[in-house]
């Protein structure tokens, strides 16, 4: 497991909790992710850079500019070929980082997407990676991986902060303000149909940061600024548990057994919710 505290990646062993690596990258990092077929984690950088660290060593293998004035988030394809990575000046790129398999950091450039907003906060493939979420502040643009084109723009009246796949493609969440989480069903990806979702006690104040799906694409959790957590049964759009963190939720994750969801708080805590069988 790995956890960001601004300027220090900590990675723990996931069964234990024991603390495996403490990393001081001296820039913050937005975005963490592990890499699919490597020993790798890959790292957002606010100092326009994407890492990529041996997990065991914390050394870096692989270390490239993205975007000049901060990279936002980052995606890799499931066969580690591709990354998609966002930024702060409108643009998303496409790399080809298939040369890591080879033990080299020979990253190329594969396209630039423009948006229209003053900044790029997500981008992400889906679980197959035959397509791309591409975030433009309300709005997001669905787009063939192979040629780039337009497969669908899900359109939004509010910002969006965070998105995320389910793992079995058929759903593709959006944390936004006003407490709101909007998720399009793809079953018909060039025609989705949009749900929006509050949780209990809804604060139009209150923004929700973070969301993410369980390993069977069966539950929604999403994280909020006042630190609440709520998790919907997406067969009936139910709320079946709440949580509450002291400070502003700033990452989700589930455990790849289903078992657990874990939180991240501003405070740099990190926190593990038991799910109900």
């Amino acid at each position: 497991m790995g956890v960001s505290t601004g300027n220090r990646i900590h990675i723990y062993d996931a069964v234990t909790l024991d603390e495996k690596l403490d990393i001081l990258l001296g820039a913050w990092t937005n975005r963490m992710d592990f890499h699919p077929g490597l020993p790798l984690i890959t790292l957002a950088v606010k100092d326009g850079s994407i890492q990529f660290r041996d997990i065991a060593s914390g050394e870096i293998i692989c270390q490239f500019i993205a975007h000049e004035r901060g990279v936002n988030s980052l995606s890799i394809t499931p066969d580690g070929e591709m990354l998609i990575s966002s930024g702060t000046e409108i643009l998303s790129r496409l790399w080809d980082i298939s040369s890591l398999s080879n033990g080299n950091c020979e990253i190329q450039e594969l396209g630039t997407f423009i948006g229209e907003s003053f900044s790029s906060p997500e981008a992400a493939f889906s679980p197959d990676g035959r397509s791309i979420a591409l975030v433009d502040m309300s709005n997001i643009r669905l787009r063939k991986t192979s040629d780039r084109k337009l497969i669908a723009l899900l359109e939004s009246e509010l910002p969006i902060f965070d998105i995320a796949f389910s793992p079995d493609g058929r759903w593709l969440a959006a944390a936004q303000n006003q407490d709101t989480v909007t998720v399009w069903d793809l079953t018909h990806s060039d025609n989705p149909v949009a749900t929006v979702l509050h949780p209990p006690d809804s604060d139009l104040e209150t923004y929700t940061w973070r969301v993410a799906f369980n390993p069977e694409s069966k539950l929604l959790a999403a994280g909020a600024s006042d630190g609440s957590i709520a998790i919907w049964d997406l067969d009936d759009l139910r709320i079946t548990q709440t949580h509450h963190l002291s400070r502003a939720v700033s990452a989700l994750a589930f455990s790849p057994d289903g078992e657990f969801l874990a939180a991240g708080g501003l405070d740099a805590s990190v926190w593990l919710f038991p799910l109900n069988p």
